[in-house]
């Protein structure tokens, strides 16, 4: 029996969708102040905003409430694993998401889980046999990734089943003990401390004495795209998030194919725009079908200069070039939300252009480099409904292999390395709540030029 199963008198199927989102919505919160018996029809009809009449339209009992509450959860739930979980081939990998999936929905469906605690007791005997079955193929799940692991290898055998529970438990505890978790612990930590329990009691390799859970400064199993990845400091970036175990896709300009590439591994696909065309909506989807969806995107909006331009024609040429990279941005906004997973783990994040850009073309420089905080801030409110985040990063003066010996003290550069740090902390999990920010990396945070 499924949500359209339930008797209705309207053929309008959209409608019926709708109406009964909003009957649900009004009895998840009359429920949870007045409880399952006390709360009327009536008194639901009002607060759903429909009249008495009109709510037999769209369900005849408040049993049908929550057989649909229940219905909701399950299907959302289903979605966000499904997402979360494509093509991602490593068992511990698939685990640490899932656990990370599992304690967000509790979170994001609090007053649906507390609800269900209460009330579900009141179906009848049939019903309550449907909820138990939407339970169960969410167990399976769970259970399936498990036993992937021990088929593998990579878990230590253990009683599927149990664990599946002991899990799924678990992660509801967020959300059933925080009157005693509020103020020791946030969603991150205790997203931490679960994985941290599971990975230390599950994997076979913990019992040769190795580490038991992956170490958050991996990547390992993350997928990224790097656009416009031929400057100076992007190739650093994919260099970096190679090192660390990222699976990459890297988008070569024209004129950035002679900067050398990080060494040749099968975790990095090099596209470019001499042997793919252009980067747009067509080709950036090609580029995420590989690995399903793109985990992290890095976008770099700069040129890589390192001096001024010796003459009118060749700063035309690279203002031109700044010119073109904000123009690709702007047209890649509408799609760039579509690659990314929906459990809330994508992560956008442009690179303005570093500071030695502005000798190239100060003018275009500013231009651009104020345009990344305007699309960034867009752009985070464009990926805001599903849970994903983009913030951006300005570059200030940073020394990289072959920038030309200058008067400043080299005390006043920074490094390819202080980029990759901050690139690490917005791709990482636990700044799931930051976004629509930019972070300077400067040594003189005064000065944003040269």
């Amino acid at each position: 029996m499924t949500d359209m199963d339930i008797p209705t008198t309207i053929k309008n199927q959209d409608l019926v969708k709708k109406r009964r989102s909003q009957i649900v919505r009004a009895a998840t919160r009359l429920f949870s102040k007045k409880g399952f018996h006390k709360t009327t029809i009536r008194e639901l009809a009002r607060e759903a905003g429909l009249s008495q009449g009109a709510i037999y339209d769209y369900v005849q009992s408040k049993e049908d409430i929550l057989l649909m509450n229940h219905q909701i959860f399950a299907e959302k739930s289903s979605e966000i694993l499904k997402q979360g979980f494509e093509n991602i081939d490593d068992p511990l990998e698939k685990l640490r998401r899932l656990i990370r999936a599992e304690v967000k929905m509790m979170d994001q469906w609090a007053e649906f889980l507390w609800m269900g605690y209460r009330e579900y007791r009141h179906l009848p005997r049939e019903q309550l046999r449907m909820v138990l079955g939407h339970e169960r193929r969410h167990l399976d799940f769970i259970e399936s990734v498990i036993e992937e692991g021990v088929r593998s290898g990579r878990l230590a055998p253990c009683n599927v089943r149990v664990v599946t529970h002991f899990i799924k438990v678990l992660a509801e505890t967020w959300v059933l003990k925080q009157w005693d978790l509020r103020g020791h612990a946030d969603l991150s930590e205790v997203e931490d401390e679960l994985i941290r329990l599971v990975f230390q009691g599950l994997p076979a390799e913990n019992r040769s004495g190795q580490a038991a859970w992956p170490d958050r400064s991996s990547l390992a199993g993350r997928t990224a795209l790097v656009i416009n990845g031929g400057t100076p400091l992007a190739m650093s970036l994919v260099s970096y998030l190679a090192a660390r175990g990222a699976r990459l896709s890297v988008y070569l300009e024209a004129g950035s194919e002679a900067w050398p590439a990080p060494p040749a591994a099968p975790e990095i696909r090099f596209f470019s725009e001499a042997n793919d065309g252009p980067l747009d909506a067509g080709l950036l989807r090609r580029m995420a079908s590989d690995p399903g969806q793109i985990d992290i995107c890095v976008h770099d909006l700069g040129i890589g200069a390192f001096r001024p331009p010796s003459g009118e024609p060749e700063r035309v040429q690279v203002g031109r070039r700044l010119e073109n990279n904000l123009g690709r941005a702007q047209d890649l906004a509408d799609v760039l939300p579509d690659i990314f997973p929906g459990q809330g783990s994508g992560r956008l994040i442009y690179l303005a252009p570093w500071a030695w850009d502005r000798l190239a073309d100060p003018v275009r420089y500013e231009t651009v480099k104020s345009a990344v905080t305007t699309l960034t801030e867009i752009m985070a409110r464009a990926m805001a409904p599903s849970n994903c985040t983009a913030n951006g990063i300005q570059p200030g003066r940073i020394r990289v292999a072959g920038l030309p010996a200058l008067d400043d003290s080299p005390a006043s550069f920074g490094t390819a390395g202080d980029v990759a740090h901050a690139l690490q902390y917005l791709a990482d999990e636990s700044a799931g709540y930051l976004t629509g920010q930019v972070l300077r990396v400067a040594a003189d945070p005064g000065s944003g030029g040269v």
